[in-house]
């Protein structure tokens, strides 16, 4: 079993960890990494998350834990739009980060490779879909996903 996070000593759980820095463009709007669009959608105004998507790892989770208070409505935001957590729409968004992400950089497909078969959990990540803008259940799907089709590519 390989735990992603960033924190590994398993360069290869630590590549698949969030916290990678992982360049892309989003909907027109340069991101650092994963980490910081995710942390973007507790941001209401759409000029601070551009600035939250220009960051990646630690600073990104930072700018994104003084922004909880989605919490109480359990709603977040991209570019206007607003999303119910535990909503389709919300889970298409993620995948469509997942998938930019994906198709911009050919690292995150040699770290996807690099896994092979083994099995892929997030031990330190929160469950509570509540709580979280992505829970482990959520995070270790998208890798699969893209994991399997990068094999069939």
């Amino acid at each position: 079993m390989i735990d992603i996070h960033g924190g590994s000593k398993d360069l290869r759980a630590a590549r698949l960890s969030n916290f990678t820095d992982r360049p892309f463009v989003f909907d027109d709007v340069q991101c650092a990494g994963i980490e910081g669009i995710l942390q973007a959608l507790k941001e209401f105004h759409f000029e601070t998350q551009i600035e939250i998507c220009a960051m990646s790892g630690k600073p990104a989770k930072k700018a994104g834990s003084e922004r909880d208070t989605w919490k109480q409505e359990q709603v977040l935001w991209w570019h206007g739009v607003t999303y119910a957590r535990n909503s389709r729409e919300y889970q298409e968004l993620v995948t469509r980060i997942y998938d930019a992400v994906y198709e911009q950089d050919p690292t995150f497909k040699e770290d996807l490779l690099a896994v092979g078969n083994e099995d892929i959990c997030h031990s330190i990540g929160n469950p509570d879909q509540r709580d979280t803008v992505l829970t482990e259940v959520e995070m270790i799907h998208q890798l699969n996903r893209l994991r399997i089709r990068a094999q069939r590519n």
